[in-house]
């Protein structure tokens, strides 16, 4: 059964697998249905602009860094790559102005008082300023997330991929786990 709330941006998944077995000691089988814990793990991404007057930049969050799936005790990674599951922000001003890229990402997700961890790498970022911006070969690749980001705005600006990994415990408990990422992009040398 697939469900989605949109009033709070989380998604819930039951999944069943199917076991079979022999029935005795004949070659007819059973099917056994069993329960199998899934996790659904959404980060919210919340974008912050801090324009300077006379250099607008613009952020806007496109895509949410989304897991799907996470089954406990086997770690989880999303690439700055993966269309559609990699965070995605757009980021507009004049071309050839330079900006300050900073991130304040999570160490944990949440879900009513169970954390998960979340990590974010030397080479979880990427930076394009072609126009559309290119996932497969951006111009800026493999930028570390947890310092702070200078790139220069192309005709279209920039587009900008995060990803991430998850490192559930084998007891995680399952759940929506969420939390915030937020951008905030601001003119360079101001």
């Amino acid at each position: 059964m697939h469900g989605h709330n949109r009033g709070s941006d989380q998604l819930n998944l039951a999944h069943t697998s199917l076991t079979l077995t022999r029935a005795g000691g004949d070659s007819s089988f059973r099917i056994m249905r069993e329960r199998v814990p899934c996790f659904i793990l959404l980060t919210l991404a919340l974008v912050v602009c801090a324009p300077t007057p006379g250099r607008a930049q613009t952020a806007t969050g496109i895509n949410d860094l989304t897991f799907g799936n996470v089954l406990p005790g086997v770690p989880k990674t999303i690439s700055k790559r993966t269309a559609g599951a990699a965070a995605e922000y757009s980021v507009t001003g004049d071309a050839g102005d330079q900006v300050l890229i900073d991130f304040s990402l999570p160490t944990h997700l949440r879900d009513n008082g169970n954390t998960l961890l979340i990590t974010f790498s030397a080479t979880d970022c990427a930076i394009d300023s072609s126009d559309p911006g290119d996932q497969s070969n951006p111009a800026w690749d493999d930028r570390d997330p947890r310092n702070t980001l200078t790139a220069t705005l192309g005709s279209g600006g920039l587009t900008i991929w995060l990803g991430a990994r998850t490192q559930p415990s084998a007891q995680q408990p399952s759940g929506n786990y969420s939390a915030e990422i937020i951008l905030t992009v601001s003119p360079a040398g101001t």
